[in-house]
């Protein structure tokens, strides 16, 4: 058949149904199949200006026809193309009912029943109820395929879409603007779209938090077939903003930050994420039961540095997940000012507590941890600052490590770190113990500090323990060795602020600028504590050759101290700096720390006696030079 402009195509249109029914009389159906396809295809033209009255008649006979061939499919694209054209087709309701509905009622019932079940169960919807069965506003309309169907608008009385349940792309990454944060997704109602989206932050390790903006036409999507944990998990599903800002708002959960809007490109996700860390920030507001990581800021008579540090922590957009905690050792300065101000600071993250006497370093370190109320405590210098750009990355690994004991992070200038981790014992305590000279940047699991007595230890040692008094922080280090994994980040976390220039210098031993952990006696102190320190391990008691082996490491690091004040410092005055290194090999093989008794005796002996020859020799050659260079000029 065909059709020329302006022919009179109503009655070409007519005769060509009329040949159909003749065909489907003598039951060729292909042909008639092909009669059909080839009237749509010229009717659907916009050429010939078809009257929708005229298609609408053509849809109606080729959906009957679709129907007795039970190509439901193509049937019900058919009958949409007449709800197009601005015409109903008489009964159709029933039609739907009888043929699709009704024969299916029990079993989607089961199945919606089932998956609300499955739904609430697993606390992935956000109300206590869900519509009921019949209160769906759609019905789904099966087709000849599996999981295959059209919904059907009740109130409307209209087929609407097409749906492949549980059908999505599998893609390989999402956008996000924060490693820690999970997802917040704002969908109009298609399960597709958001399984699309959901699998993948699933593989991510991080949960989804969905926002349906039709909640009645979702639930009805859901009637058709069955969910389970591979098809959704980790979720959690709002009907609406002001039920998801609710939510967030009576809990401490973590906000989403990550945020896909796919219903349309406005900032109201953005927005409303602002609005609810407006809302914690006030007195009264925070939940403050969940904090994962609290930045600890011991400081004394540096008050416009802590007040300065702080101001730059509170620019974080974390509310819930973070905490600063400063503790003033009784500052008697012209900063005093300053803590007053710290004090003033209306923040539902920030603490400040002020001790009444300077009790030292090591308790101060010991009050912030005990102020502290994160999984995690960031010890950091009041003259330093956290770099913020990197705390995402930081706060995700913290939530998806297993029993983890300690971070040391890099820094912008003086710590460069690569990425590497030990588990808990012997690994973890040879390769990272004695690294943290310097406070700024370490990263302690708080509640293992606590639960395996490191603080109470620190406490009650401190006064017959020079180690303890000058490096707290490093034994915190040690004693966390036992107990998880430790890593390594290069993360560059730290942000070095400039030397104080009110530093007071010591003049020691005839050497100005030289500090008085530095000086050799203190040393030899420091060595002498490390070593109780061991003794007092726990993975040490029932471990002779880790004793031992941990014990030749510290032998190693004291001969390096000594050198390191000979080169900075003794070498600058007539000190007799090869009289120093021999003292430093007789406080190392003194009977003391050496057990004679010991099958290791003569192994350890022999050990020392190598490490002190090494640095004799490198000693040595530097004083030739020296003197070579001094005769030269």
């Amino acid at each position: 058949m065909s059709l020329e402009k302006n022919s009179n195509y109503p009655l070409h249109i007519n005769q060509t149904l009329a040949e159909i029914d003749e065909l489907l009389l003598t039951r060729s159906a292909d042909e008639a199949y092909t009669k059909y396809s080839e009237l749509v295809a010229h009717i659907e033209n916009d050429e010939y200006q078809v009257e929708n009255e005229l298609k609408a008649k053509v849809y109606t006979s080729f959906a009957d026809f679709l129907f007795r061939l039970s190509e439901y499919t193509q049937y019900f694209r058919t009958l949409i193309k007449v709800q197009n054209s601005g015409y109903s087709i008489d009964n159709l309701e029933n039609v739907l009912w009888e043929a699709f509905i009704e024969p299916n009622t029990d079993e989607f019932r089961s199945i919606y029943n089932s998956n609300i079940k499955f739904l609430t169960s697993n606390k992935y919807l956000d109300t206590a109820t869900p519509l009921s069965f019949e209160e769906l506003p759609y019905w789904l309309l099966p087709t000849e395929q599996e999981n295959h169907f059209f919904m059907y608008d009740k109130q409307q009385k209209l087929i609407k879409e097409e749906i492949d349940l549980y059908s999505y792309q599998k893609i390989q990454s999402l956008p996000d603007v924060d490693a820690f944060s999970d997802y917040l997704l704002y969908e109009d109602w298609n399960l597709n779209i958001i399984l699309t989206c959901t699998n993948v932050i699933r593989t991510m390790k991080k949960k989804s938090y969905i926002v349906i903006n039709d909640m009645g036409k979702f639930l009805s999507s859901i009637q058709g077939a069955l969910l389970n944990d591979s098809i959704l998990s980790d979720v959690y599903i709002f009907d609406q903003l002001a039920s998801f800002q609710e939510y967030f708002i009576r809990t401490g959960q973590f906000l989403p930050r990550n945020a896909i809007n796919l219903v349309d490109q406005s900032q109201v996700l953005q927005d409303l994420l602002a609005e609810i860390h407006q809302h914690r920030l006030k007195r009264g507001n925070r939940k403050g039961d969940q904090v994962l990581l609290s930045i600890c800021i011991p400081t004394h008579n540096r008050g416009h540095r802590a007040f300065e540090n702080v101001m730059h922590l509170l620019q974080s957009y974390y509310d819930e997940e973070i905490e600063i905690v400063v503790s003033n050792n009784a500052t008697t300065n012209e900063t005093v000012p300053y803590y007053d101000k710290i004090r003033e600071i209306n923040d539902t993250r920030l603490t400040y507590f002020q001790s009444e006497e300077n009790v030292g370093f090591p308790l101060n370190l010991c009050k912030v941890s005990e102020l502290s109320q994160g999984q995690f405590i960031l010890l950091t210098s009041d003259e330093d600052l956290v770099n913020l750009d990197v705390l995402d990355k930081i706060l995700n690994i913290l939530r998806t490590s297993k029993n983890l004991s300690m971070i040391r992070t890099s820094s912008a200038r003086t710590y460069r770190f690569d990425d590497k981790a030990a588990p808990a014992g012997e690994a973890a305590l040879k390769n990272f113990m004695f690294q943290s000279h310097y406070m700024s940047g370490m990263i302690l699991n708080n509640k293992y500090l606590s639960k395996h007595g490191g603080i109470d230890y620190l406490k009650k040692n401190l006064d017959t323990n020079l180690m303890l008094d000058w490096f707290p922080h490093m034994y915190w280090e040690i004693f966390l060795c036992q107990y998880g994994e430790v890593r390594n980040s290069s993360y560059r976390v730290i942000l070095e602020g400039p030397v104080d220039d009110k530093i007071e210098y010591a003049t020691i031993d005839g050497v100005s600028d030289l500090f008085a952990y530095r000086r050799l006696e203190s040393r030899f102190e420091q060595h002498r504590g490390t070593y109780r320190i061991f003794e007092d391990l726990e993975v040490c008691q029932n471990d002779f050759e880790l004793f031992r082996d941990l014990y030749l490491h510290l032998c190693h690091r004291t001969f390096s101290l000594i050198l390191l004040s000979i080169d900075l410092y003794y070498s600058k005055t007539d000190k007799d700096i090869l009289g120093m290194l021999k003292q430093t090999f007789d406080l190392c093989v003194s009977d003391e720390f050496n057990p004679q008794k010991s099958d290791r005796y003569m192994k350890d002996i022999q050990f020392i006696t190598d490490t002190y020859l090494k640095f004799f020799r490198h000693t040595v050659t530097n004083v030739v030079h020296k003197d070579k260079l001094s005769s030269a000029n």
